[in-house]
Formats: structure tokens, sequence, C-alpha cells
């Protein structure tokens, strides 16, 4: 592991690690997880390493997977997700007050339980209420309403309403027709 990725490290077992477990997380690698019922709250670390430059680059991700959703997509089921795997995701710094992509530079000079504290402090004050936010499937199918994807259908699917999840169909391939190929193929699978 080089100096940069073991800063990195050391920082995400440091605060954040704490914060997170403390609220029901469990962690595996860079990203921790929390059951809730039906939705698994993800928050991942997400880095990247330049050695030439003897640097590094760090941001947050959170997003809520559904089990009952994934299924719904006809997609094995996945106990630990990553965040892509999630139907509803976002970068931590459109969710601090700036709404600014956030990334956090990481180098040889860098204070890692400072910058420990600084990732914890945005998991506390962004990503744990926006996670808190959507309290169970009904709300996580509310808030995807107004995203057309794949992930809002399923998720009127898999509370039952097959016309909400065809209307929501009908929105995605209207919006981005060149996903009309997939939308038929899950369509004609999922809707039969």
């Amino acid at each position: 592991m080089t100096t940069i990725a073991r800063l990195i490290d050391h920082a995400i077992k440091g605060a954040p690690a704490t914060l997170l477990k403390a609220q029901g997380f469990t962690r595996a690698g860079h990203d921790f997880h929390r059951m809730r019922g039906d939705l698994i709250d993800v928050v991942n670390f997400l880095s990247s390493v330049a050695e030439r430059r003897r640097e590094g680059r760090l941001t947050i991700n959170v997003g809520i997977y559904s089990q009952r959703t994934n299924e719904a997509l006809l997609r094995k089921p996945q106990p630990r997700p990553h965040e892509y795997d999630c139907a509803l995701r976002s970068r931590i710094g459109e969710l601090l007050p700036s709404g600014i992509d956030k990334w956090w530079t990481v180098d040889p000079e860098t204070d890692s339980a400072k910058l420990a504290t600084e990732l914890s402090i945005a998991v506390e004050l962004a990503g744990l209420p926006w996670l808190e936010g959507i309290e169970d499937l009904p709300a996580l199918s509310a808030q995807l309403a107004g995203t057309p994807s794949l992930e809002a259908a399923a998720s009127a699917l898999a509370l039952g309403d097959r016309g909400e999840a065809e209307r929501r169909l009908q929105t995605f391939g209207k919006r981005f027709p060149r996903a009309r190929p997939m939308i038929e193929e899950w369509a004609r699978q999922a809707l039969a």
C-alpha cells in the first residue's frame, strides 16, 4: 500500500468509522452498510491515488439500496451492495450547503486525523440526514418518482403499483429514447 493510500485508509478508519459504527453501520473496506428493514444505507469513501504526483483525492458517496426494488429489477441479491448498486445515490458535495462536488486532496503532508475529522463532519451533517430522510420503500419510491430510470419504475412495481411502474417507464423512454431496448426487455420480463 502506498503512502497516500495508507493516509486515506487511516483517515477513514478514524472518526468516520467511529461515527458510522455508532450509527449501526458495519465496514467492508471503504464501504459502510446499515440495514433498515428493506433498505440498506451505503456510505462509500471513494479515493483516487496518483503516485507520480504523490497525491490522492477522496470523496464520499451515499446511497440507499432496496432489496425489494432490486428484486423487481430482476437482479441478484446484494447483501453488501456497493454505492453504484443503490436505487438512490448522491455525492456528499451535492448535500453540503455549497452544493458543489467536494473532493479532499491528500498528499504526504496531510494530517490524517484532521482529514478524518473533516470527513466525519461531512457525513454527520449531510450524509446521515439525507439517508435518514428516506425511511422506507414508499418514501424511496416517492423520491425516485421524478427520476426517469428503471429504478423508479421498479420501486413502484415493488410496491405493487403496476400502473405507476408503466407510467414511469414511459417517461423514462421518452426522455432517453436510446434506452428503449433496455426498457422493453425489462418490461417484458418484469411486467409479464
